[in-house]
């Protein structure tokens, strides 16, 4: 899918450099999946530290 973005060319290539990545598509992709990555284990500490306060549900050694 062919995406059209409006991205600073000083700011992704500085960005291309220090990640050491050949092409601007690289840097994107390289974000993006950081991004997700950052999300993706911010919801899990989230439920996890939910699930700590109120107990596993699942957990019926205490009856």
């Amino acid at each position: 899918m062919a995406t059209n973005l409006a991205i600073d060319d000083n700011f992704i290539e500085k960005a291309r450099l220090l990640g050491k990545h050949k092409t601007k598509k690289a840097v994107v992709n390289d974000a993006l999946t950081n991004q997700m990555k950052v999300i993706v284990d911010t919801c899990i500490w989230s439920l996890s530290f939910r699930r700590s306060k109120r107990g596993d549900p699942y957990d019926a050694s205490g009856y």
